[in-house]
């Protein structure tokens, strides 16, 4: 049986507007990567299972800036998941009936 590979009109909206999130959060990088800083100090937490891990320190504006970032990125993609997994369950049931 021949299955079809298709994106729902929700989930390709969804997808565009990540996508210009993310386009306005590289130029937003980008710009600040141009702006003349004389030290800049951060810390981020990262936590892998239940072990936090804290740093700190001096880091790039950049850098401080992704730390920042990262865990939406991650929660962003984490949701995408889940929501195609919904839609492939939902599928599959309608399949059966």
């Amino acid at each position: 049986m021949k299955k079809e590979l298709g994106i729902s009109p929700e989930a390709s909206m969804l997808l565009f507007l990540v996508g210009a999130f993310l386009i306005i959060i590289g130029l937003f990088l980008a710009f600040l990567g141009t702006v003349p800083a004389e030290k800049v100090e951060g810390g981020g937490l990262i936590i892998i299972g239940p072990f936090p891990i804290i740093f700190g320190g001096e880091i790039s504006s950049i850098a401080f800036l992704l730390v920042l970032v990262l865990p939406i990125l991650v929660f962003l993609g984490y949701l995408l998941y889940v929501f195609y997994l919904i839609r492939r369950r939902l599928e599959d049931q309608r399949e059966e009936d």
